[in-house]
């Protein structure tokens, strides 16, 4: 005698497999999104490095950064550094460098120059040193 299989046992048995298939398959796809959304997280997780600002010449230092719509720094004592916090960006900004010279006495305004133009990234943070005279000035840049 020959079993034969009901139609409907047949068919309970395919809806258990693609049951099971979809399951399975679910279960990678949120384990691979939970991978991916945890490793996204933790890239951007933690401190950020603040941007420092070393004034290492016989003047005053400030920076102004142009893609934040001309925000500037406050000024950094001749001899000092300040760290600075500007979030955690990851584009690439531009950051101006300039000088700050007070009158000695009460005659004339102070002088403002320019020292260097560089750029920087948020998310890396670094150091910046303006060095030199009011003559003779540069800067070095953090490294991108």
């Amino acid at each position: 005698m020959k079993k034969t299989r009901s139609a409907k046992s047949v068919a309970a048995k395919a809806a258990k497999r693609v049951a099971a298939t979809v399951t399975a398959t679910a279960a990678i796809a949120s384990g691979a999104a939970l991978a991916f959304a945890g490793t996204a997280s933790a890239t951007t997780e933690g401190p950020q490095e603040p941007l420092t600002i070393c004034a290492k010449g016989d003047y005053d230092t400030f920076a102004v950064f142009p893609d934040r719509g001309g925000l500037a720094t406050a000024n950094v004592e001749a001899g000092t550094c300040l760290p600075f916090e500007f979030g955690d960006s990851g584009a690439v900004e531009e950051i101006e460098v300039y000088g700050y010279v007070e009158p000695k006495g009460s005659a004339g305004a102070p002088t403002t120059f320019h020292v260097a133009t560089g750029h920087w990234r948020a998310s890396k943070g670094g150091t910046v040193n303006a060095f030199g005279t009011i003559e003779q000035n540069d800067a070095t840049f953090p490294l991108l």
